[in-house]
């Protein structure tokens, strides 16, 4: 029966779009890879700022209920030492005031987070409001000579072991600046002279005893709320990557049962076209040649997919001569050598290294077959053995147009060759991998690549 021209024009459409399919997945490949490392990379950080804003409002809130435990007995020591001093008694009632009021907030910020959690910006107000309270201490208190200064300081630590290098740090580092500053240009004496001695060095010495203290309450908390966040968000990755592994075996068994029950009615559809190709005229003849074509292309699918899941299987151990190994492959490759008008040869002694023959022998099988593929007829590939410390080496060299740098560690299913179904090199990666070798391509002087797998003697 002949084909109708539409049916032509038809078949030529899919045949241009599926050339076209080819291309531009290969193109798309690593722009679809970038975006989908950037959207991991997102997810991650957003994940991540969650957990961490979970931990600093739960250490936040036990840090705001702990705060008048630590400051009442520094506020009761510093009221004692300025009735001792015997300042005036106005200077007494306004630092008793501040002393109090600052007391009096952290008491009732303690009581209302006794059935709440604080928010990261109740915990910034309520730092930025002490250090307003502390500066007001200090003014009625000998201004830049204060001894309640260094407890000025205890408000800008916290929030920056809580907030890092961000507006609420500023905002109130900024604040805590201004205040000081403006304790540096009050008058001396104005508006109470400084506290006299030695009340003022002991009162120094509390203050500054307050604030580490609240100081140490504050960062080793924040500080620990970070390594929990860490700590929580590795356990989770662990779990993620644990899941994703037993999906990823568990699906990529099932790709390969699929694979292996596909091989006996493949086996069986190809042995039917060939009984059938002595029973039909010359036309359809070639028709079945295209079909047996076919067929073996999707049996070579199949067992290439089978070699690919099957380095999840435990490595048949054994000696392995890789120049005998080398030999074999190039009596395979002989003839699809010569068809491409390819020179292909093995050189090299006899190293035996331990591993498994038919993993080997599958690696190196597929670096040949790409660089025979790779190179143009009056072409040379080389295999070449050679023993390296325990273990040995075998170099496989083509005089091919080269390999693009980015085909090297390309994903599996990428390939450049209409034909391919781009698993071969992961095949020979993974089985090399699985032996603790190394796969490493360079670009051959004048052209071409140099594919060398480094096998130690022990795998």
């Amino acid at each position: 029966m002949v084909e109708s021209p539409s049916k032509k024009r038809a078949g030529a459409i899919a045949a241009g779009d599926v050339t076209q399919l080819r291309e531009t997945t290969m193109a798309d490949a690593g722009a679809a890879s970038g975006s989908r490392r950037r959207s991991t990379d997102a997810a991650r950080g957003s994940r991540f700022e969650a957990i961490r804003a979970a931990q600093i409002r739960a250490v936040g809130t036990a840090f705001l209920r702990a705060r008048p435990l630590v400051v009442a007995p520094v506020a009761a020591v510093n009221i004692a030492l300025v009735v001792a001093s015997g300042a005036p008694v106005a200077q007494r009632v306004a630092l008793a005031g501040a002393i109090g009021a600052a007391l009096a907030l952290f008491v009732a910020e303690r009581w209302w987070l006794a059935r709440a959690v604080v928010r990261e910006g109740w915990l910034a107000m309520s730092l930025a409001l002490t250090a307003v309270v502390l500066a007001a201490g200090c003014a009625v208190s000998g201004g830049a000579a204060s001894p309640l200064l260094p407890l000025v300081v205890a408000p800008v630590v916290v929030a920056a072991a809580a907030f890092g290098r961000t507006r609420p740090t500023t905002a109130i580092s900024g604040l805590a600046f201004v205040a000081m500053l403006g304790l540096a240009v009050l008058p001396d004496g104005a508006p109470f002279p400084a506290i006299p001695e030695p009340w003022g060095r002991a009162m120094r010495a509390c203050s500054f005893a307050g604030l580490l203290a609240l100081a140490y309450a504050g960062v080793a908390g924040l500080v620990g709320a970070y390594l929990r966040a860490g700590e929580l968000l590795e356990r989770m990755r662990v779990a993620t990557l644990e899941e994703a592994a037993s999906r990823m075996r568990a699906t990529e068994q099932v790709g390969a049962k699929v694979a292996h029950e596909l091989k006996n009615p493949l086996a069986a559809i190809k042995a039917l076209l060939q009984i059938l190709g002595d029973r039909v005229d010359e036309r359809g003849a070639r028709r079945l040649e295209v079909a047996l074509a076919e067929v073996d292309r999707m049996d070579g699918i199949v067992r290439d997919y089978l070699a690919f899941a099957r380095p999840l299987a435990e490595l048949e151990v054994a000696d392995v001569d890789l120049r005998a190994l080398a030999d074999d492959v190039v009596e395979v490759l002989a003839d699809r050598a010569a068809l491409a008008g390819v020179a292909l040869a093995a050189t090299g002694p006899a190293v035996t290294v331990r591993g498994d023959a038919r993993r080997l022998r599958e690696a190196v099988f597929n670096l040949v077959d790409n660089a025979i593929a790779a190179t143009p007829a009056r072409g040379r590939v080389g295999i070449e053995v050679a023993a390296r410390g325990g273990g040995g080496t075998v170099r496989i060299e083509d005089t091919g147009a080269g390999m693009p740098p980015e085909l090297a560690q390309a994903a599996p299913f990428t390939t450049t060759r209409a034909e391919g179904t781009g698993l071969g090199l992961p095949i020979a990666r993974g089985a090399v991998a699985q032996h603790g070798g190394e796969l490493a391509f360079a670009a051959r002087p004048g052209g071409g690549t140099i594919a060398t797998v480094t096998l130690p003697e022990q795998p």
